[in-house]
């Protein structure tokens, strides 16, 4: 990019995200790009921002988990016998094992709670996005109607994830994320 674009400043930063995660800080980016901020200032804020992104997530399968390594033929196969959804969090570029839950209803609830503690009484201070692999599931809606009269500002509400991660977590991925906004920091 240097060779092709001298005389722009390029600065790269690891967003410690993937997907939805990503694209808040992206999004953050350019606002701040729009306002007027300098690009040294902007990846200044980006730098804070990205250690205050997380996705919560869970699968619709285990097969996916288990083909890519991150878990055992064993606990794949019982999880898919007990119907296990585990509730996983990305942050900091890790990804962690939050709990395990039998179907999706209480997956899904285990995500809305986890992050209704994560961020309580500081929803205004926050992005939120939802996303989805490959195959839409209705029960999304559930996440939707919890957060549609709630003082976060929602970037796009659904959107799909592509097939890179949707490689590692099937087609059945639900997942959501939020980002800390770029103006609760000193400019």
């Amino acid at each position: 990019m240097k060779e092709k674009y001298p005389e722009r400043k390029i600065i790269t930063i690891d967003s410690l995200q993937a997907t939805g995660g990503m694209g808040l800080i992206v999004y953050q980016a350019q606002l701040m790009l729009e306002a007027g901020y300098a690009i040294e200032e902007n990846a200044s804020i980006v730098e804070k921002i990205k250690h205050e992104t997380v996705i919560n997530w869970t699968v619709g399968s285990l097969d996916f988990l288990q083909h890519g390594g991150r878990i055992g033929k064993s606990a794949a196969l019982a999880g898919t016998i007990f119907n296990v959804k585990p509730i996983i969090c990305m942050k900091e570029g890790e990804l962690f094992p939050v709990e395990n839950v039998r179907g999706t209803k209480k997956a899904i609830k285990a995500i809305i709670d986890k992050t209704d503690r994560e961020i309580k009484d500081h929803e205004s201070d926050y992005y939120m996005t939802m996303f989805y692999a490959d195959a839409y599931n209705p029960i999304m809606d559930t996440i939707a109607e919890h957060y549609s009269e709630s003082k976060y500002s929602f970037i796009k509400s659904m959107s799909r994830i592509g097939v890179t991660i949707g490689s590692h977590t099937g087609p059945h991925l639900i997942a959501l994320a939020y980002s800390k906004k770029y103006t609760c920091y000193d400019r």
